[in-house]
C-alpha cells in the first residue's frame, strides 16, 4: 500500500507497538505509573471486596455441576461471536480512520491490532491498555497523532451513545421485571441536573479555558469532517449497533451453555444495562461489578446465582482464549522485528 504523498508505508512491528505505547502512556515514565498506582490497588480492593460478597453463600457444588454439564457447541458459539466481535470492531476502525484520515487501511492489518489490544486491555485497567496499543502501532508508522487519538475517542463515544439508548430501551420496552416509582422531587432534581450540566458544556464549549481551546477546534473540525461524511458517519453507527449485538450473544451463548433459556430481548436489555455499568471504572476490568450486576439482573428473571456464575465463568474464558491469542501476535511481530535487525 502507498501512503497519499508516495512512498511505501511503513509496517508497525512488535518494537514500534511498544514505542508508539509507551510515547502516548507518557512515556512509561515513573510520575505516570505513581499517578495511577493508587487508583489501581483501590480498584483492586473494591473488586476483591465485591467479589467476596458476592460467593459469600455459594452452593459450589451446584456452580461446578453447571460447569461440567455445559454445552460445548454453545461455548463454540461464544468463541465465534467474540472472533466476529474483532473483525467488527476493526470494520468500524476502518471507516473512522478513512473519514479522518482520506486513506483506507487493510482491515487484516486493523483486526490484527485489535487482537493484540485485546491482550494489552488484561494488562491495563479500564481497557485503556487496547486504546493505547492500537493508537501507538499506528503512530508509529507516521500517521497524524491527532487525527488517530480522535478515532479512538470517537469510537468509544459514538458506542457508549448506543449503549445509553440500549439502556433506554431495556428499561423501557426491553421486558426487564422492573417497576420503577420515582418520587417528582427525584425528577425535578435529576432534570435540573442534565439542564445545569448542559447549560455548562454549552459555556464550555463558547467560551473554553486556555487549556481546552485546542480541544474544542480539533473537536468542531471534526465535527465538519463527519458533516461531510454522513454516509461513512452512518456506516459507522450501523457498526456500532453490530459490535453491540456480537457482544451481547457472546454472553447469551454462554448462558445457554449452563442451561439459561432466555428470550434475545431479555438478554440484549441485560447487555445493555449490565455493559453500561461495567462502563464506569470502579473495579479493574469490572471484576466483581460485571458478576454482581449480572447475578442481579438474571435474578429478576428467576435465574440462580449458580448458573449465573457459571456463565460468566465460560465468559472469561473466552476472554482468556482471545487474549492469548493476541499474546501470540504480539510475540510474533516482536520476532519478526528482531529477524529484520538480525
Amino acid at each position: 500500500p502507498q501512503r497519499p504523498g508516495g512512498g511505501a508505508r511503513p509496517r508497525a512491528s512488535g518494537r514500534g507497538v511498544v514505542s508508539g505505547l509507551m510515547s502516548w502512556s507518557g512515556g512509561g515514565n515513573r510520575c505516570y505509573m505513581q499517578r495511577h498506582r493508587l487508583k489501581g490497588w483501590l480498584q483492586a480492593i473494591l473488586g476483591l471486596a465485591l467479589l467476596a460478597w458476592i460467593f459469600r453463600a455459594v452452593a459450589w457444588n451446584q456452580l461446578f455441576e453447571s460447569l461440567a454439564r455445559a454445552n460445548p457447541l454453545w461455548f463454540l458459539g461464544a468463541l465465534s461471536a467474540a472472533a466476529a466481535q474483532m473483525v467488527i470492531s476493526a470494520w468500524r476502525w476502518q471507516v473512522v480512520l478513512h473519514i479522518q484520515l482520506g486513506e483506507r487501511l487493510p482491515l487484516t492489518e486493523l483486526t490484527r491490532y485489535y487482537f493484540m489490544s485485546g491482550f494489552f486491555n488484561n494488562l491495563l485497567p479500564a481497557n485503556l491498555g487496547g486504546d493505547i496499543m492500537r493508537a501507538g502501532a499506528l503512530f508509529n508508522q507516521g500517521r497524524d497523532k491527532m487525527a488517530v487519538a480522535s478515532s479512538v475517542i470517537v469510537e468509544r463515544v459514538l458506542s457508549l451513545i448506543e449503549l445509553c439508548l440500549l439502556a433506554a430501551w431495556a428499561v423501557v420496552f426491553g421486558g426487564l421485571p422492573v417497576t420503577l416509582s420515582l418520587s417528582p422531587g427525584l425528577v425535578g432534581a435529576g432534570a435540573a441536573a442534565a439542564l445545569g450540566g448542559m447549560i455548562v458544556l454549552v459555556w464550555l464549549w463558547k467560551r473554553p479555558p486556555a487549556r481546552l481551546r485546542f480541544l474544542v477546534a480539533r473537536a468542531e473540525a471534526l465535527m465538519v469532517s463527519y458533516r461531510q461524511q454522513k454516509r461513512g458517519l452512518a456506516l459507522v453507527l450501523l457498526i456500532t449497533m453490530a459490535y453491540h449485538l456480537v457482544t451481547m450473544l457472546i454472553t447469551y451463548c454462554t448462558l445457554r451453555a449452563v442451561g439459561i433459556d432466555l428470550s434475545l430481548q431479555a438478554n440484549l436489555a441485560i447487555y445493555a444495562v449490565a455493559a453500561l455499568a461495567l462502563t464506569l471504572p470502579l473495579t479493574i476490568q469490572g471484576v466483581g461489578v460485571r458478576e454482581g450486576v449480572y447475578v442481579g439482573l438474571l435474578a429478576l428473571f428467576g435465574v440462580g446465582k449458580e448458573a449465573t456464575l457459571a456463565a460468566l465463568a465460560l465468559n472469561y474464558l473466552v476472554l482468556i482464549l482471545y487474549s492469548l491469542n493476541g499474546a501470540l501476535l504480539f510475540w510474533l511481530s516482536l520476532r519478526e522485528a528482531r529477524s529484520q535487525v538480525g
